[in-house]
């Protein structure tokens, strides 16, 4: 498996962190802004997905079905189990903030974007442990 430190796993793994840490700015002078800091935090976890993929030398899928990359994921490593939720939860930001569709939420204000940094820390946790180990 190649390392984190990789030129293209790195290029992964730092445009992953630019939306992170977009989302985190978002969430500190713009909360308001929740749909869009949930696009950022699901594109985060898309590209952390992603540099999976290219540590095992393979063609990262053309989609944003965080539930299908996880799913193609699974039988390299096995602990990405632990971060089926969230991928599900972040699964819903990839298309529908960027339109301008009403969809009521029933959410107290901030806890959508909230949920989704949260989601997004822990595929990044999870990855980052798999890159560590260098095994799968």
């Amino acid at each position: 498996m190649r390392p984190p430190e990789d030129p293209e796993v790195a290029a992964w793994l730092a445009k992953a962190g630019e939306d992170s840490r977009a989302a985190a700015v978002l969430a500190q002078h713009a909360p308001h802004l929740e749909s869009i800091i949930s696009f950022h935090c699901q594109q985060s976890a898309e590209k952390f997905l992603k540099a999976l993929f290219v540590a095992l030398d393979r063609e990262p899928p053309r989609t944003h079905d965080l539930d299908s990359l996880v799913g193609t994921l699974l039988p390299d490593f096995e602990s990405l189990a632990q971060v089926r939720d969230p991928a599900t939860l972040l699964k819903a930001y990839a298309v529908v903030p960027r339109y301008p569709v009403f969809v009521p939420s029933g959410q107290a204000p901030g806890l959508q974007s909230s949920r989704a940094m949260e989601a997004t820390a822990a595929i990044e946790q999870a990855v980052a442990a798999i890159l560590r180990s260098g095994s799968h």
